[in-house]
């Protein structure tokens, strides 16, 4: 939601690294490039103590010494990602074949222990965590590196939503509406073509939440997006759950407690 960009300069290809004709400015920014491959606005800014540095460098452009290059948007947002754990082939396709796999650790109990519980874990969840393993098996990580070795398991990083531990389960259809939202949903989508703004009065568990997924279906539907707002974090966690038994991962969360 916050895109943040930076200019980046480089010397120009015609430049000979020849500073005559350069002024004081200039001269600080053409020899700041001769150093270094490229440099942002910001660090403009830094070598010249300006706040406003763009007529040195139109002036720069001019005699052919800079070059602006295309925009970078830094990446700052690192998924979260959770230790993981999964057969490794041929045992992933052909599950017939673990009989071999518990030949190979029936000398090796700790790992006997952690195979059956990668077993019994993989029966009941869509992916196996490391650390199941680890609480199930009492078992550390050199017996999955161990394991590792032999061919038996392949050790891997998930991404998961920072939305609680993201939504897994099946989607839900939204309950029937009652008389009383059908009326509200048929009044605002009435409003709607002429004004721009709607309320819905209702006090608390009167079910506007319900005609808001409805709204929400149709705008999602139409291609749009939509921006749903609370006043107050506290209440993201519930609104949330319950829009993504509908949703499921098309929610996205952004508050203060949440970094960018």
């Amino acid at each position: 939601m916050k895109l943040a960009s930076e200019r980046r300069l480089s010397l120009g290809p015609l430049y000979d690294d020849n500073f005559y004709g350069l002024d004081d400015q200039e001269y600080l920014i053409a020899e700041a490039l001769s150093v270094q491959e490229t440099i942002t606005i910001d660090d403009v800014r830094k070598i010249l103590n300006l706040k406003s540095v763009f007529h040195v460098i139109k002036r720069l452009m001019e005699k052919k010494v800079v070059l602006p290059l295309a925009r970078k948007c830094p990446e700052k947002y690192k998924p979260k990602k959770v230790a993981c754990v999964r057969l490794a082939e041929p045992y992933h396709s052909d599950r017939q074949q673990l009989i071999d796999a518990f030949e190979q650790c029936s000398k090796a109990l700790r790992q006997t222990e952690a195979l059956l519980a990668f077993v019994e874990a993989d029966r009941a969840q869509e992916f196996v965590r490391r650390q199941d393993i680890y609480t199930r098996a009492k078992a550390d990580a050199s017996v999955l590196k161990a394991m590792e070795k032999k061919g038996i398991f392949e050790l891997y990083e998930k991404e998961m939503s920072r939305i609680g531990d993201g939504y897994e389960d099946e989607l839900t259809e939204a309950h029937d509406l009652s008389a009383q939202q059908v009326r509200a949903l048929a009044e605002i989508t009435d409003h709607f073509k002429e004004k721009n703004v709607v309320l819905l009065h209702g006090v608390t568990g009167s079910g506007k939440t319900r005609v808001y997924i409805e709204l929400i279906q149709a705008a999602i539907a139409r291609g749009e997006q939509v921006l749903y707002l609370l006043p107050e974090v506290a209440l993201t966690t519930q609104i949330i759950s319950r829009l993504q038994k509908v949703f499921g991962d098309q929610v996205a969360v952004y508050h203060h407690r949440i970094s960018e």
